[in-house]
């Protein structure tokens, strides 16, 4: 009987560590333990489950309070060539591989409206900044 509770517990950890490797890395933001402190404090403060919508809400609210997300021990270097672009899910990558401005205007309108609107929304838009804000070497 404990083996399945045991097997249940297991996959819902491996699930947090999944939702939590997809949202920081959507966001840039490399894993400390301030960072964890800061995010599992406000899910505990307002009895929010381990969600990546809950997520996004703390990740908005601790940028608003002036929470740091890149300094401190671990923090991530500013990106600065096109080999460093932000991580994008791999669907959006098999319909464009949105390197440059010009896979950008290559979308469709649909593909981008659907990218920009959906469940990766935050990792689309973070693509598209850092794109359109490379620099030409």
């Amino acid at each position: 009987m404990g083996t399945q509770q045991e097997l249940d517990a297991k996959i819902a950890v491996a699930e947090e560590k999944r939702v939590a490797y997809e949202f920081m890395a959507s966001h840039g933001i490399v894993q400390s333990p301030r960072i964890a402190e800061a995010f599992g404090g406000y899910l505990k403060k307002y009895n929010l489950g381990f969600t990546r919508s809950n997520l996004e809400q703390a990740f908005v609210v601790l940028k608003a309070q002036g929470f740091r997300f890149s300094e401190g021990s671990g923090a991530q270097a500013p990106q600065t060539s096109q080999d460093e672009l932000p991580w994008v899910p791999d669907y959006m990558l098999a319909v464009n591989p949105l390197k440059t401005k010009k896979d950008i205007d290559a979308l469709s309108r649909e593909d981008y409206r659907k990218f920009y609107n959906g469940p990766d929304q935050a990792a689309f838009r973070k693509r598209v900044e850092f794109v359109a804000n490379l620099k030409r070497g």
